[in-house]
């Protein structure tokens, strides 16, 4: 994957989130509306009842730029190079 198609993932992934958090919710969304149908009246389930919960991470993961990241996958490319040699 070039440094562009990776930027462009990146920029995509902020218009449209995908992976495994995004297809949690869209299990739990499924799982609540079933549980709902069948639930007794007047009780109705949170989606929050069916979503997968982990612990917080201890830090908030830091926030690159774009050339921030085109710099670290080039200097991680060098070291691959050099190490092939």
């Amino acid at each position: 994957m070039t440094s562009e198609e990776f930027l462009d993932w990146m920029a995509f992934y902020q218009l449209q989130p995908f992976g495994p958090w995004r297809a949690d919710t869209q299990a739990a969304l499924v799982a609540q509306t079933i549980a709902n149908c069948n639930a007794k009246k007047g009780h109705a389930y949170s989606i929050n009842d069916f979503r997968l919960a982990f612990k917080p991470r201890a830090a908030k993961p830091r926030s690159m730029s774009p050339d921030e990241v085109v710099s670290f996958f080039s200097a991680m490319a060098a070291k691959q190079k050099q190490r092939g040699r």
